[in-house]
């Protein structure tokens, strides 16, 4: 598969170039068309008109990893044109033809070099001197991951990939067809987020493979015909890119590892730990749709095979795709050479590489020719992907600048994952786009719920820029569709959203809030400030329908909740002098909780005397229990009215006087009243 380091089989291909591709050294600049710098370009192989054709006559590009592989791709060639003179700056070597109506560029990895980060510059090389390319095709060969034979897995649900079978990716509600299956990133409570699956194939290859099921499941296919067609014109292929016999293809349970001393027929391996899979009416090639997942390392243990199976549904997996779906609009076709375990061998890989480029010989086939000319440009498509020095790809920028129409072009190509990925500051496009609606709805409609969580580099989420900065309309659209965990998240210093929304006196976003939060995460306690709820920054803003919000949802136990300095949300307004938020405190405290103390031993009383609130005092003294209350002292031992004499403030003195009098004329009352 792409994914071996080893060395695969040479070309066998007669009359063709069998050396492996090397890359070349920078040449002087070149006219751009070759019939200007007096080249003579003719057509040859099966074809015998000439014809002159340029860099711009080149609409479709495929790329392989392996010699293997391009010998089957060249074998597919209806047609093969002489070489183009070398571009400035292109190392590839390139084989060119046509298949069907449509001319197409070959590219094969330099020698001894795999991995995603080689497939993209040669993808990206390739692009730079065929500008008229509009989509490209990675083919070869893969290592399957089968599921018969696995404990658990329903009969219905079972994937019977054997060897020299083709995957094509195909893309599914939250994966573009490619996973980048180590590359991911850690949200929330260390979760692990997968951001390696990359963009889906353009249109005109995910239609075309639409006809190409219908075709197939009408007619069956017509891989058998093109691998005879290969074999008839270069006999000197029929020995290693045909079938390889089923008695050579062996599936073993994925816990069991191949015997050492065993050669690569696995001769010394348990029969007893082979998989028992039903005998198939022929040996043609079947095709599957699904998932590729993709690494820059070889994949060759079955415990790991099958955990990606269990994790991501992938049927096959390989090295080079990563690398080039982001920077190439492209579709991944692989032949199944060995089931990416210590059982692997190259014999399979020839014909796995042939009945991979016989599928994509048959997709071209089905493409017409005015559908590709008038596609969008591969450059084109690749552009809107691009990073800027920020990170930012074009929807990035087109978020930032609140263009709802490209907004909603871009994201039409693109998966929910591509949606949401981020900049060098882990901003997403949705942090960026200012809360504006159309815009919001746009992104939101097409995000994954676990992107939406997503914490920049100051530590929000869109949900926290929501409360702060964006209308509630917002606020409600995102709490609708985010995650619990997310919803009810605490920063480092112990902030919630709720916290956010008190603190900035948005007080139209507590309501929404408070329906979908949890009543742990309402009464969280900040760490920095200390131990403060979102009622205490509510009542130190002032702001009443927030803290009326709050307190309508409170237990009493919660209503007197003390910060750092044991300060109760009452002892707060009380200083401050905030009458509406204290009437609305005592209408739902607890008696006995009115008189808590602070650490200075202030009681809310003391507070409001010591500012000389007379109508938060003349409150406050309607929730004497007994005397005692007004007998509490501070930490220095002063009374509610002693603390007022200190002040001489006569009108909070006289109002606690009269209090005190009243409480005696009860006792009075109560000591004189004959018993009966």
């Amino acid at each position: 598969m792409p994914s071996q380091n080893d060395t695969a089989p040479p070309m066998d291909i007669e009359n063709a170039d069998t050396d492996t591709p090397q890359s070349t050294n920078s040449v002087e600049p070149v006219p751009n068309s070759p019939v200007e710098a007096g080249y003579n370009v003719t057509s040859s192989a099966v074809g015998t008109d000439q014809a002159i054709f340029d860099y711009g006559d080149y609409t479709v590009g495929w790329i392989c990893a392996l010699p293997t592989e391009l010998a089957a791709a060249k074998a597919m060639l209806d047609e093969q044109h002489q070489a183009l003179p070398a571009r400035h700056k292109d190392n590839n070597t390139y084989v060119l033809g046509r298949v069907g109506d449509h001319n197409v560029a070959i590219a094969c990895l330099p020698s001894q070099t795999t991995g995603t980060v080689s497939a993209a510059s040669v993808s990206q090389q390739m692009l730079a001197t065929f500008e008229s390319i509009r989509f490209g095709l990675m083919v070869g060969i893969g290592g399957g991951i089968p599921s018969v034979g696995i404990p658990g897995v329903k009969q219905s649900d079972m994937v019977d990939l054997r060897l020299g079978d083709v995957v094509v990716s195909d893309p599914d509600h939250d994966f573009g067809g490619v996973i980048q299956y180590r590359f991911g990133k850690t949200i929330g409570e260390s979760e692990f987020i997968r951001t390696g699956t990359l963009n889906k194939p353009p249109s005109v290859l995910r239609t075309a493979v639409s006809n190409l099921k219908a075709n197939h499941d009408m007619k069956g296919d017509n891989l058998p015909r093109h691998l005879s067609d290969v074999t008839l014109k270069y006999p000197f292929m029929k020995t290693k890119y045909s079938y390889q016999g089923m008695e050579n293809d062996r599936l073993f349970a994925f816990n069991y590892d191949h015997v050492e001393d065993s050669d690569d027929t696995c001769c010394f391996c348990e029969p007893g730990k082979e998989v028992q899979r039903q005998a198939r009416m022929d040996t043609r090639p079947a095709i599957f749709y699904g998932l590729i997942a993709s690494d820059n390392n070889l994949m060759r243990h079955g415990g790991s095979r099958e955990k990606l199976r269990r994790d991501l549904g992938v049927l096959c997996v390989e090295m080079e795709a990563a690398g080039l779906i982001d920077e190439f609009p492209c579709m991944v076709i692989r032949g199944i050479c060995d089931y990416a375990d210590t059982h692997k061998n190259k014999r399979w890989q020839p014909y796995a590489a042939a009945t991979a480029a016989a599928y994509a010989k048959e997709l071209l086939l089905v493409i017409p020719k005015s559908q590709v000319t008038t596609a969008q440009k591969a450059t084109e498509i690749t552009g809107e992907k691009a990073r800027d020095d920020f990170g930012r790809n074009a929807l990035h920028v087109a978020s930032q600048h609140h263009d709802q129409k490209l907004v909603e072009e871009y994201i039409k190509r693109m998966t929910p994952e591509e949606i949401g990925q981020v900049d060098v500051g882990n901003f997403t496009p949705l942090h960026l786009s200012d809360g504006h609606q159309s815009v919001v709805d746009a992104l939101i409609s097409k995000m994954r719920p676990q992107d939406l969580g997503i914490v920049n580099s100051y530590g929000y989420t869109v949900l926290n820029e929501s409360v702060i900065n964006w209308s509630t309309q917002v606020t409600e659209t995102l709490l609708g569709k985010m995650l619990s965990k997310d919803i009810n998240r605490n920063s480092p210093s112990g902030w919630t959203v709720l916290h956010l929304a008190a603190n900035h006196g948005r007080e139209s976003a507590v309501e929404p809030l408070l329906k979908k939060m949890s009543s742990r995460a309402i009464w969280a306690l900040t760490l920095e400030p200390g131990r403060l709820t979102a009622l205490h920054m509510a009542v130190q803003g002032n702001f009443v329908d927030a803290t009326e919000a709050i307190v309508a949802i409170a237990d009493s136990v919660q209503l007197a909740t003390r910060d750092d300095k044991k300060r109760t949300a009452l002892h707060i307004a009380a200083e401050q002098g905030f009458i509406d938020i204290v009437r609305i405190l005592l209408e739902r405290m607890d008696a006995d909780d009115v008189w808590n103390p602070d650490i200075m031993g202030d009681t809310a009383l003391h507070k409001a005397a010591a500012s000389g609130y007379r109508d938060v005092v003349k409150l406050i003294l309607g929730k004497v229990v007994d005397g005692d209350d007004l007998m509490l002292r501070n930490g220095v031992g002063q009374t509610a009215r002693e603390v007022a004499v200190l002040r001489r403030d006569k009108r909070v003195i006289r109002l606690i006087e009269e209090q005190e009098k009243r409480y005696q004329v009860k006792m009075e009352e109560v000591v004189e009243q004959p018993s009966s």
